[in-house]
């Protein structure tokens, strides 16, 4: 799970803005319809609810073992699993991705 792909904000949001775009994503997405994608989006965003869970995957001592990839076939694959409206991705997009 790739949680700001998921939850389509930049890395440096703040607090307000990943809770915002949290509530517009479980709106679009209700787990009526859609439970697989609501359970992720609930996962992106209880991984960078706050500023220090943000800090804590930056540097690396938050994460789940399958946000390390052993190859980059594997990360290509879950970037395009993590993306709600599946597209392929921008070279600067993907190099962000790599580097997270």
């Amino acid at each position: 799970m790739h949680p700001y792909r998921t939850l389509n904000v930049p890395f440096d949001a703040d607090t307000e803005t990943v809770r915002k775009a949290y509530l517009a994503a479980i709106r679009r997405y209700p787990p009526e319809r859609e439970p697989e994608r609501f359970r992720l989006i609930s996962e992106a965003f209880a991984a960078i609810a706050t500023e220090d869970d943000r800090l804590k995957r930056e540097i690396g001592l938050a994460g789940n073992a399958s946000d390390r990839f052993d190859s980059p076939l594997e990360a290509v694959a879950a970037y395009w699993r993590a993306d709600l409206e599946p597209e392929p991705p921008g070279e600067d997009d993907f190099h962000a991705f790599l580097r997270a």
